[in-house]
């Protein structure tokens, strides 16, 4: 069964974020000159699912994140920070864009789903360049707005990001 884009990058993030909390509490169990074995005993956590936790082979639960981290007296956090928008495109955008572009003149040249990273991560729907005078036009193609002042903010963010 193939994969969507959103589960791959959900996965890709979980996996991300569990490799982060796995090295945060390697770092202070090493800091401490804690064993695993310790560490699991005070945790309440079978040592031999701590061992494969540390060596990546396991995928525990927020709850056992948690112990861990108390046991190291550390704060356990989880941020859902908003991005530059969804990856959800509606069925009218590829007509709108289709139709932008076949009102350019020769002078435009048409970029399409630029990428931008830093300081903010997303694509730009359009981006048009006008290499004689060093001009680029970033474009948001929406059909429906529900949350004008949320659009314009992420169009801004990711225009300032063009040079990512």
């Amino acid at each position: 069964m193939r994969r969507t884009h959103v589960e791959i990058t959900a996965d890709r993030m979980a996996a991300t974020a569990r490799r982060r909390l796995t090295e945060d509490l390697a770092r202070m169990r090493e800091d401490a000159g804690v064993s695993m074995a310790a560490l699991a005993r005070a945790a309440g956590v079978p040592p031999s699912f701590v061992w494969r936790i540390f060596q990546g082979d396991e995928r525990p639960s927020f709850e056992t994140y948690a112990r861990l981290a108390a046991v190291r007296g550390a704060d356990l956090t989880s941020r859902c920070y908003p991005s530059t928008g969804p990856a959800i495109r509606d069925r009218h955008q590829a007509r709108i864009a289709a139709g932008l572009l076949r009102q350019l003149t020769a002078r435009w040249r048409p970029l399409r789903e630029v990428g931008v990273r830093r300081p903010v991560r997303g694509w730009i729907d359009v981006a048009l360049h006008e290499a004689r005078d060093h001009v680029v036009v970033a474009t948001e193609i929406e059909s429906e707005i529900s949350r004008l002042e949320q659009q314009v903010r992420w169009s801004i963010a990711k225009a300032e990001a063009l040079p990512s």
